[in-house]
């Protein structure tokens, strides 16, 4: 029975849903769906490729990298004629079922930052070996992801409840960084500029055309992940000082 003034309770689920809809960050669930579907769909064309199950696709790949000296960094080419190499098969199968398990992860929102970084790992050795194409564009959209922490929107709006670590799950906004969260952070921070030093000696060029300088390239990416997560910390220090009202006026 309806009272004078009163509402008619809305289902749970209708509740969930505009509440969804309702969240600021809705507008970035189409890129977390498209980074999520082109993990999945990487993962699949090697699923459906034999080469990859023998470890000939890996393989190829690698030593044609190699013999077109698009591997700018020693130690990387050595760490491929060494290790990825030999152990082409058993890699390919870690790469199949790792850009799997991203893609799913990252569309359910189901520790969502972990496989968001899974990803910008992945997309790093892919610049590394020399192909900066699509992976540079690829990681500026998933850090933008992992720092919106858009995965609240899907199974994250849960674990986070049980799992207090930004680099694990999404965080809902109204959480402040934990003091291990904030020296995490900070770590981070002073390891990407430190990187982003130790590229200068490998960039070719300065010019902003050397687009497919993988030198180049990680360096820009090292200083705008730095940038990125700085804004993220002092967002984070701000956060108390906008919650506290500001004292009322009195007028005589």
């Amino acid at each position: 029975m309806l009272y004078a003034g009163s509402r008619p309770q809305t289902h749970p689920f209708i509740a969930f849903i505009l509440n969804i809809f309702q969240e600021e960050k809705i507008y970035l669930l189409p890129l977390r769906l498209f980074i999520g579907i082109g993990w999945i769909r990487a993962g699949l064309e090697k699923w459906l490729e034999p080469g990859w199950f023998d470890g000939s696709s890996l393989s190829l790949f690698l030593t044609t990298h190699v013999a077109e000296g698009t591997i700018v960094f020693p130690f990387y080419q050595q760490l491929v004629l060494t290790v990825f190499e030999p152990s082409a098969q058993s890699l390919g199968i870690i790469i199949m079922v790792s850009q799997l398990l991203v893609g799913l992860a990252i569309i359910t929102g189901a520790f969502t930052n972990l496989a968001l970084i899974s990803g910008i790992f992945m997309n790093i050795n892919f610049i590394l070996v020399g192909e900066t194409v699509p992976s540079t564009f690829y990681i500026i959209m998933q850090l933008v992801l992992m720092l919106s922490h858009i995965g609240t929107i899907g199974i994250d709006g849960l674990l986070s409840k049980r799992v207090n670590f930004c680099f694990f799950v999404s965080k809902p906004s109204s959480r402040n960084y934990s003091i291990f969260e904030k020296t995490f952070i900070g770590i981070t921070i002073a390891l990407l500029s430190i990187t982003a030093i130790m590229l200068i000696p490998y960039i070719e060029s300065f010019d902003p055309s050397s687009v497919h300088d993988p030198a180049m390239v990680l360096f820009i990416l090292s200083l705008f992940a730095a940038a990125f997560f700085s804004l993220s910390l002092l967002q984070s220090y701000l956060k108390p000082l906008q919650r506290t009202e500001p004292r009322s006026l009195k007028f005589m």
